[in-house]
């Protein structure tokens, strides 16, 4: 009966695999508010985009109230 070589090395398989990165605290995307930001003054962009989303909500019609 023949016994397999036992070598100190891991095999390919396991130094290839890859680590589940951790998962983070929160939600990546909602960035904290930043008090100095608020002082700044607004650029032109930010004038077009306020204006932009008063539009948006001007056409979004309000929900009906299921009474």
């Amino acid at each position: 009966m023949r016994l397999p070589k036992l070598s100190a090395k891991a095999p390919l398989g396991a130094s290839r695999r890859r680590r589940r990165a951790p998962r983070p605290d929160g939600p990546r995307t909602i960035l904290p508010e930043v008090p100095s930001a608020a002082a700044s003054p607004a650029g032109p962009f930010d004038a077009r985009l306020d204006a932009a989303r008063a539009r948006l909500r001007a056409a979004i019609p309000p929900p009906a109230d299921e009474d």
